[in-house]
């Protein structure tokens, strides 16, 4: 009896732990099942609706359920397990970009993007976050963008180029391959200083593997299976995420050795070390991948695979989501001849009929360019939405919103506000559109990695919080694998210590020197689509090109030229 009293006494012990967590569980699930939100089962959670639609239908979903719930202003999924409260309405994202608390990014970011970009800038958090941030800042310098406008501009002529021969034919072309070579050339040049030519040799094994990985990403997200990493590890897209990945990593790797190989011998020459590196913009420009090496020499804590992870996030920042939004734009503009017009104007009042290249001076001049653009990114975003982990307990709309969710900023909603922008289906460049976005776009619509704060005090708090800026799982669903600890991927000490190494290379007058490279690759762009244009006498046309892979190639040929200094095929 004793025996028996005593082993009795041992399972309640046991067990009260055990009853507190069902009991504090029950209470997370009731407090997030009180926010509205579709039917949930059992492991898919609200997933259900995605299960069998072709990849072109999937987001027809998240419209429909945006429709239902738009005027609670927010409605909550449930993903394997885990409750995701979607933000429509401008000021209950406002709560989320204005807490010192709750900026850690949600679980999501950990299923593949931090493959790829580890501990990147976009995934990391807290102290790395900050020490990376810190090291980095120096390299955004305007003076050292404005170095390599030579770049964007010769870039961009060639894939004009490349996209002349399609011109006047009528034919329909696919434009997102031309913008995203053009991009990628464009990043290749100024995140590693090498000429990756993609618009030249058109397909390469790292473009594909980006697409790859993207890819497989998607596919694991709508997935409530490959959200846990021992199953997805045994399937076929397990097996593609890891090719892709080890061509993305091999890549960078491969540029970082050859740079850091060629600066030692640089530096044996103590004349030559220093020669032309102070004043950039006039002399010899820096692309971005020398910049962090001149910081991580002085900080030996930065290390090898620091490096990669912070190049990674940046050949991802700078080429993919600049070809979506490049390939939007111009399909916009396609579609409005007045607009096509208006810009065309602008542009001969600043060169007339002169040849020169754009420069920064002259691209600040494009008053109504700039307005096209804004309005091209409400309509179509580049990202649709960003995820954080709350991490201290808030309300909005009469909604408890309890720790240990995650709350996702659908920017793509928000830029359909109706109360904001009537129509906000329509293209609309008329003044009362673009001053809402004083309020509304600029707080938003763009930045880290879609949401810009212009006002002061939001910037402030987000940038001076060192506790909440962890990546959540979303950005691991493929690109982590990839981009390591990047910034992009990273968090905290990692992030931090990353971005103080990386700040120098985004100085202006590094930028401006890598301006013939964006004007040469876009030339040679031009010059591809001009070749393949078939031209008619007639003032109606009817062929069609796709300009995305002569973009493409391009971006990839400046990425390469500037970011890794690379002059040869990769």
């Amino acid at each position: 009896m004793e025996i028996s009293s005593i082993l009795y006494g041992i399972a309640i012990i046991l067990l009260i732990p055990v009853l507190k967590k069902i009991i504090k569980w029950r209470q997370f699930v009731n407090t997030v099942n009180k926010i509205p939100g579709p039917k949930s089962y059992p492991l898919i959670g609200t997933m259900w609706e995605f299960q069998g639609l072709k990849r072109e239908n999937l987001f027809d979903v998240q419209i429909e359920r945006m429709k239902k719930y738009r005027k609670d202003g927010l409605y909550r999924d449930w993903i394997v397990g885990k409750p995701e409260i979607r933000l429509l309405k401008a000021e209950f994202i406002e709560k989320v970009l204005t807490s010192n608390t709750n900026i850690k990014k949600s679980e999501f970011y950990e299923l593949e993007i931090k493959k790829w970009l580890g501990n990147g800038l976009i995934i990391s958090s807290g102290e790395k976050w900050h020490t990376h941030r810190k090291i980095l800042t120096p390299t955004f310098h305007f003076s050292i963008l404005e170095g390599f406008c030579d770049v964007f501009a010769e870039k961009c002529q060639i894939m004009i180029e490349k996209l002349m021969p399609f011109a006047g034919t009528g034919k329909t072309i696919d434009i997102f391959g031309y913008l995203n070579h053009c991009a990628l050339d464009i990043i290749c040049e100024t995140a590693m200083g090498i000429q990756m030519n993609a618009q030249e040799t058109g397909e390469s094994d790292y473009i594909k593997a980006v697409a790859e990985i993207s890819t497989v990403g998607a596919r694991r997200f709508l997935n409530p299976l490959y959200h846990y990493n021992w199953i997805f590890s045994l399937t076929s897209y397990g097996a593609r995420s890891r090719k892709a990945l080890h061509t993305l990593h091999s890549f960078t790797d491969k540029v970082i050795q050859e740079r850091k190989e060629m600066r030692k011998k640089i530096s044996l020459n103590k004349n030559d070390s220093t020669e032309g590196w102070e004043d950039i913009g006039k002399k010899r420009r820096k692309a971005f991948l020398d910049l962090v090496l001149d910081e991580t020499e002085k900080r030996p804590f930065f290390t090898d695979k620091d490096i990669r992870e912070e190049v990674d996030t940046f050949m991802f920042a700078g080429h993919d989501t600049t070809t979506v939004s490049a390939a939007f734009a111009l399909y916009l503009i396609g579609l409005h001849p007045d607009v096509q017009e208006k810009l065309y104007e602008e542009q001969m009042s600043i060169f007339d009929d002169s040849r020169e290249l754009p420069t920064h001076k002259t691209l600040s001049e494009m008053k109504y360019m700039d307005r096209v653009m804004k309005e091209c990114i409400r309509v179509y975003p580049t990202v649709l939405s960003v995820s954080r982990n709350v991490i201290e307990e808030f309300e909005v709309g009469g909604y408890k919103i309890p720790k240990g969710a995650n709350v996702s900023i659908g920017i793509y909603h928000v830029t359909r506000d109706e109360r904001y922008f009537p129509d906000p289906e329509r293209f609309e460049l008329q003044k009362k559109r673009f001053e809402t976005y004083k309020g509304i776009y600029r707080d938003w619509v763009v930045g880290t990695p879609e949401i810009r704060l212009q006002r002061p005090e939001y910037v402030e708090k987000v940038i001076t919080s060192t506790t909440n800026i962890s990546k959540g799982q979303f950005y691991n669903l493929e690109f982590k694998k990839w981009l390591d600890n990047g910034l992009i991927t990273s968090t905290g000490e990692t992030w931090h210590t990353h971005r103080k190494i990386l700040t120098p290379a985004f100085h202006f007058s590094i930028l401006e020197g890598f301006c013939e490279i964006f004007s040469e690759k876009c030339q040679i762009m031009i010059k591809k689509i001009e070749d393949n244009t078939v031209w008619r006498d007639e003032e109606q046309y009817s062929d069609v090109i796709d300009v995305y892979q002569y973009v493409n190639h391009c971006a990839l040929d400046i990425i390469c030229g500037i970011f890794m200094n690379f002059d040869k095929k990769p």
